[in-house]
């Protein structure tokens, strides 16, 4: 998920705001205590820009990888 966003990035689909390794990283602490999986990603990736359609490519990308059924157990397995 992290190299398609950077290939967003560096094709100039998206700013470079969401590419920020330790937002990822705080949105994996964010899960891990108990937060849901798409809303800590939105947290801490999603918001770092404030343009809906880049947003929204950043949305659909996450969604690409992390169904939506997925358990915060099954992603760290």
């Amino acid at each position: 998920m992290f190299l398609e966003l950077h290939a967003k990035c560096e094709n100039g689909e998206i700013s470079s705001k969401a590419l920020d390794l330790r937002g990822l990283i705080g949105s994996i602490g964010m899960m891990e205590k108990g937060l849901n999986i798409y809303t800590a990603l939105d947290m801490g990736i999603t918001n770092k820009s404030f343009d809906e359609y880049e947003q929204t490519l950043i949305r659909d990308t996450i969604r690409a990888r992390i169904s939506r059924k997925m358990s915060r157990e099954q992603l760290f397995c």
